[in-house]
């Protein structure tokens, strides 16, 4: 056969396997192209599953509306309009304080040739208001109210229930593990013996006992709670260390005690009740425990006295610092945390707090009354 006759045969061949294979990436006649069909990720070799498929095609839009969404705005509608309502009573009768001006120090000069005493004046007072501070939170809506909020204060021993809170789920999670051994250092049946060097003044009850007096960690666990005693929260804290408890107010988005141990705003303190109450609700070993103890605390003027529901609750009193926070067990349960720095602790001061949690519980009731 003629070669220019048998070229032109092999390029009519090629030709033909090109257009073939061409044709394979166009679509059939009736394919769909009106967009409803999720593309092929071009970042990976495989397709994707049926069920991620589906998510890539859902938009915000097409997402059902939550039935309680409209009930959940009008709670927090009412909530909104009485803090307003509550600035202004805080405002208005937060008992006043007296302090003592210390003048400056007098600048040198040269000496009073005479010779004559010093002039002895009465000291001087300036009245000021401490701080009033309060966060409110409906757990099963998730409306909120306060004031002050998130305005960090001195905890004073507030801090004291976040940090057995930690412990105690610490100690269920170390008691879960195949080599947890008694005596270690989460055994709560540990031996905690009392010595002079022990001694912490202030709350509680340990300093009051005589050496060689024994406790268990779990007595320390529930003294710290009950007594808000300063001598079990100080061992507790030099054996469990802080760097695991800092870890957890990380995972809770809680900032403040990593910078300084007792330093907390009321909404940080709601946080902490939140987890509390979660940890109540979770059926664990000693939840019921903390429940008791909180309920079983040594200062219950301030929120159990003022409301009708039981309260799990745990006070901070010291110097600059008068504070109650807890859950509130009403049949729609709630958390309240009231900061204050009405350090003496009077009988005004109460009378203000429980007026400010009075208040608080009638809007509760009333947003619940709108269901």
């Amino acid at each position: 056969m003629n070669k220019k006759v048998i070229a032109l045969c092999l390029m009519f061949c090629v030709c033909v396997g090109l257009l073939l294979a061409c044709g394979e990436n166009v679509p059939p006649a009736d394919s769909e192209t009106d967009g409803t069909t999720a593309p092929l990720p071009h970042d990976t070799l495989l397709p994707p599953d049926t069920e991620t498929a589906t998510q890539t095609i859902t938009t915000p839009d097409t997402d059902p509306i939550p039935p309680d969404t409209d009930l959940q705005i009008k709670k927090q509608a009412v909530c909104d309009v009485r803090a307003k309502e509550i600035e202004d009573y805080i405002k208005k009768n937060t008992p006043t304080y007296q302090r003592e001006i210390i003048p400056d120090e007098p600048t040198e000069t040269a000496p009073d040739e005479t010779d004559a005493a010093p002039v002895e004046t009465e000291p001087l007072y300036e009245e000021y208001t401490p701080e009033v501070s309060f966060y409110y939170m409906d757990i099963e809506s998730g409306v909120t109210m306060s004031y002050n909020g998130d305005k960090v204060l001195y905890s004073a021993s507030l801090i004291k229930q976040p940090f057995i809170l930690w412990a105690l789920k610490t100690i269920e999670a170390e008691e879960a593990k195949a080599d947890f051994e008694e005596g270690s250092t989460f055994d709560v049946n540990r031996i905690f013996t009392y010595q002079k060097e022990n001694f912490r003044q202030g709350s509680g009850v340990i300093h009051k006992s005589e050496y060689g007096t024994e406790y268990t960690y779990l007595d320390l666990l529930k003294l710290t709670i009950t007594k808000s005693d300063n001598v079990a929260f100080y061992e507790l804290r030099k054996s469990y260390g802080t760097k695991g408890f800092f870890a957890f107010c990380e995972s809770l988005g809680v900032k403040s005690p990593q910078r300084s141990l007792y330093n907390l705003s009321a909404a940080e303190c709601a946080i902490f009740l939140k987890e509390t109450y979660e940890y109540f609700e979770s059926g664990s070993k000693y939840a019921d425990l903390l429940r008791e103890w909180m309920q079983s605390t040594n200062h219950r003027i301030m929120l159990p006295h003022a409301l009708k529901s039981p309260v799990a609750n745990k006070y901070g009193w010291d110097l600059g610092a008068y504070h109650d926070m807890g859950v509130v067990f009403h049949e729609h349960p709630y958390i309240l945390v009231i900061m204050t720095g009405l350090e003496n602790g009077s009988s005004a001061d109460n009378k203000f707090i429980r007026n400010l949690a009075k208040m608080v519980e009638g809007v509760h009731e009333e947003i619940n009354s709108l269901e």
